[in-house]
């Protein structure tokens, strides 16, 4: 099947002279010897676009599958907790969202600073061990918090504000599901060539998007299932008690979310037994034997000092952020205004690229948030915000983004494709994502009923050609045997803008829930795109 795909994609793009004059370096031959070889392997041991869209859409099932319920019990136990210290006991919807938004602070901070850290050490350690060993790593962590995560929320009947950050905590030592994309990309510029790449880093988003959107589906199909067997808990009994008064939560709630532990066990032998590793013995030598270099330059008379330095660099998480400012040896000219060109082109790909990450991560729970708060979702509509949201989503990048970009901005417009630059295809690409953005923000502000946000919603998710696009032309201006950093560095940035991004428009909606008008964070985002 990916066979296919790519051989229509190759029929589909016209080729263009600056592959076939491209400079083959070392790097670049290595890469195609190695892409040659894996042609000729078997489709179970060859590294390949579809082994890790296996990867990315098992993760992305098991990590939706039991967020409606989630969310759901969250809330009760949240109101458990404020009905312990009222005198009425109940509790009001304002105060345990506000409680709720709390929490969602906490765990976005704590989760962005562990994260933080993994991305900055991820991306050049992949380089020279290989990207298999640090999926492997992300999905047994993940696997780990889960687990005490359900425990934490299964054996206590009030909120455990700091039970809950820490499952998190754990679980996302190896990076989480903000590091899978990066580790996924890698993977992906390992094993495709150039021309290749915004397709095929679409299919893998797409893969991402298509198990966030199946993995509720899937969840309310058990929980439907389970209804069946308890007659006595019944539809939105949870949701309708969860915001009014403190009660015990039914065992069967829980499903979903032990369907998360059996699958994500699942992934992590396919992890380690399956997968194949996408970068080449060869490739990873001569990334190890860069970084001793650059280490050796390091190195002063005093061996002691020597040591430190080498310590220091070894643990500085942040150093891949260097390369965001291209250095000049990557720079195909000598002329100072291209050099500086260059290095903005670059800064602002990373940066909107790394600010729009934040944003999709962040909108999540706002979205959970205002549709419980103004339209009384229950799991099932939040099961639904959640597939819409990935199905649209990867309907943009399978469907209409290559649509769009090859019928309407190449064949129709003729735009060219260029390999070392960022060229007026990607420009429009970017632009039309922008635009359906923001617009569909707009109309979120002012959606009237439950079904007219869905439709909004849908109408924002356009806007997710942005990512493969960004993702594809920061390559551009980089080597290849630094594609593993550049990638980890642009992990670290989104997390370094999502330590604030959740805190600010988390902090801007629970001040405007107070103040009446829930919906100034979808005009703020609108104005800010």
């Amino acid at each position: 099947l990916e066979t296919a795909v790519n051989d229509v994609y190759e029929a589909v793009v016209e080729n263009d002279e600056d592959y076939d004059n491209e400079e083959h370096n070392e790097d670049v031959v290595w890469l195609r010897e190695q892409r040659s070889l894996n042609k000729g392997t078997h489709w179970s041991r060859r590294p390949s676009v579809f082994m890790i869209s296996v990867i990315a859409f098992f993760l992305a099932l098991a990590n939706t599958a039991g967020e409606g319920n989630r969310q759901i019990i969250t809330l009760q136990l949240c109101c458990n907790y404020i009905s312990r210290y009222s005198l009425d006991g109940h509790c009001s919807p304002v105060d345990v969202q506000s409680l709720m938004s709390n929490l969602q602070i906490a765990v976005s901070f704590v989760v962005s600073c562990i994260t933080l850290v993994a991305a900055g050490k991820v991306g050049p350690m992949s380089d020279q061990y290989g990207r298999k060993v640090f999926l492997a790593l992300l999905l047994v962590m993940f696997l780990v918090g889960r687990l005490l995560k359900l425990w934490v929320m299964s054996h206590f009947e009030v909120l455990q504000f700091g039970l809950m950050i820490a499952c998190d905590l754990i679980g996302n030592i190896g990076g989480g599901i903000m590091c899978i994309s990066a580790l996924g990309s890698c993977y992906v510029t390992d094993v495709v060539e150039p021309h290749e790449r915004i397709y095929s880093l679409g299919l893998f988003l797409a893969a991402l998007l298509c198990g966030l959107s199946a993995g509720p589906l899937v969840g309310n199909l058990i929980n439907s299932w389970a209804s069946k067997i308890d007659t006595v808990h019944v539809g939105n009994e949870l949701v309708s008690r969860a915001v009014d008064t403190a009660n015990s939560i039914n065992k069967r709630d829980f499903l979903p979310m032990k369907f998360e532990l059996v699958l994500l066990f699942t992934l992590c032998l396919f992890c380690v037994f399956v997968l194949p590793e996408s970068r080449s013995e060869r490739a990873r030598k001569k990334s190890r034997s860069l970084s001793r270099s650059e280490l050796r330059l390091l190195a002063v008379p005093s061996d002691t000092t020597s040591s430190v330095l080498g310590f220091l660099r070894a643990i500085n998480f942040l150093h891949p952020l260097r390369l965001l400012y291209v250095p000049a040896e990557y720079i195909p000219s000598s002329d100072p205004k291209r050099i500086r060109n260059t290095r903005i082109a670059a800064l602002l790909l990373v940066v909107m690229d790394s600010a729009m990450g934040a944003l999709v991560f962040s909108f999540l729970e706002i979205f959970i948030l205002y549709g419980i708060y103004r339209f009384n979702w229950d799991q099932r509509d939040v099961g639904h915000l959640i597939t819409l949201l990935c199905g649209t989503r990867a309907f943009t990048l399978v469907i209409l983004s290559p649509l769009i970009n090859h019928n309407v901005f190449q064949k129709r417009m003729k735009l060219r494709v260029l390999k070392n630059q960022f060229d007026m295809v990607d420009f429009a690409m970017a632009f039309t994502g922008f635009i359906t953005d923001a617009f569909g923000y707009l109309m979120i502000a002012f959606a009237p009923t439950k079904t007219s946000m869905f439709i909004a919603v849908c109408l924002s998710c356009l806007g997710s050609m942005i990512s493969p696009t960004l993702s594809s032309a920061i390559p551009k201006f980089y080597p290849d045997s630094k594609i593993g950093e550049v990638y980890g560095a642009v992990a670290l940035l989104k997390n370094l803008l999502s330590l604030v991004t959740p805190l600010a428009l988390l902090s801007l909606y629970k001040w405007s829930l107070k103040k009446g008008f829930p919906n100034l964070v979808f005009f703020v985002i609108t104005a800010f795109l």
